[in-house]
């Protein structure tokens, strides 16, 4: 199974580097509602999050129909997985092992389109020749979950032709754009109404740093697999605390573009510190800093320390020597950075 930065179950006492939620923590407005869904408990929540599910359409600009939420986006990936039963896939490595995952459970051949360092880990023009007319499902993650990488805007709009014209389902992992500064520019919403084999996942969980509450939807405009995933769901998947704290935060008009002022900042401290320490750093256009130091002890020397970072090494792709670090308060990064110098 592989192993997810975040987990302090395992490590505990740490300063947690190794997950990416947004740096400025969890909106007071979106704590407080799930809170009240703490206290209103004793009911069961809203089956299949209707209610949400509307709130959510209006403020994407979409309908119900085109809405589905899950607890959290990794639920939806299994789910849209599950429904579509494809014989062979297609996945850009290094990438977020649930997609491989989720594929594996339904017994899907999996192929790979790799990812070299050479090319900074950015996907190249050749990526279109492996979009074949025996495969029936690509998953992107845009920007891409460990590297910090964004697909080049014209090759994804070049995917999407070829998987429309081909029949192969395209599914995009879009949770990480509320953290670049393209934003929702460069999202695939504007290709849904005119391909109805575009999925585009989402979540609450990074932008509005609630991952312990499971929070996640998915968009297209193909209602007859949005029903079908709804029909494998039990009705009560997403808690009353979490749709509670759904709706409070698609009321935050302001904590995302201020969130994001900070990070800013923040993330270019670090990557002037990257630079200082002769660290090789690639993407970084999300909330985290994906970088290689060639130094295959530094997940044991920071953890001895009392912090957290990912050792990127049990993804596909990658191999020790690879790191990635959420991008956190100064008073955080600070300490870490004492850390990283002590070589």
């Amino acid at each position: 199974m592989h192993e997810h930065g975040g987990n302090i179950a395992k490590y505990e006492n740490v300063i947690d580097f190794s997950t990416n939620v947004n740096l400025a923590g969890m909106p007071e407005s979106v704590r407080n509602a799930a809170m009240k869904g703490c206290i209103d408990a004793e009911q069961y929540p809203e089956p299949y999050s209707r209610s949400l599910e509307g709130e959510i359409a209006e403020a994407e600009g979409l309908k119900e129909e085109h809405i589905i939420c899950g607890n959290g986006a990794a639920e939806l990936i299994f789910l849209v997985t599950e429904t579509l039963k494809p014989r062979k896939a297609l996945l850009c490595v290094p990438t977020f092992a649930e997609y491989e995952e989720a594929l594996n459970a339904v017994d899907c051949h999996v192929a790979h389109y790799v990812c070299h360092a050479e090319h900074d880990f950015i996907i190249q023009d050749d990526l279109l020749d492996y979009i074949s007319e025996d495969l029936d499902l690509i998953f992107l993650c845009n920007p891409n979950n460990p590297t910090g990488c964004l697909i080049p805007e014209k090759l994804l709009r070049r995917v999407v032709t070829i998987c429309r014209d081909k029949k192969v389902f395209l599914v995009i992992d879009e949770c990480f754009l509320d953290f670049t500064e393209e934003g929702q520019a460069i999202s695939l919403k504007s290709e849904l109404k005119q391909n109805d084999g575009i999925v585009i996942i989402k979540a609450f969980t990074k932008s509005f740093a609630m991952p312990g509450l499971r929070l996640g939807y998915a968009l297209s405009y193909n209602t007859c697999l949005i029903e079908s995933i709804r029909k494998r769901m039990q009705p009560w998947s997403i808690s009353l605390p979490a749709q509670y704290a759904g709706k409070a935060a698609l009321m935050e008009k302001r904590y995302l573009s201020e969130s994001l002022l900070i990070l800013k900042k923040e993330k270019d401290y670090l990557l002037d510190q990257f630079k200082n320490l002769g660290y090789r750093v690639f993407g970084s256009e999300a909330n985290f800093i994906f970088f290689d130091t060639g130094d295959e002890t530094l997940f044991e020397r920071c953890l001895d320390k009392g912090f957290l970072i990912r050792d990127c090494s049990n993804f596909t792709g990658l191999k020790k020597g690879y790191y990635r670090i959420q991008v956190r308060n100064r008073q955080d990064n600070d300490a870490l950075l004492i850390i990283l110098r002590e070589r």
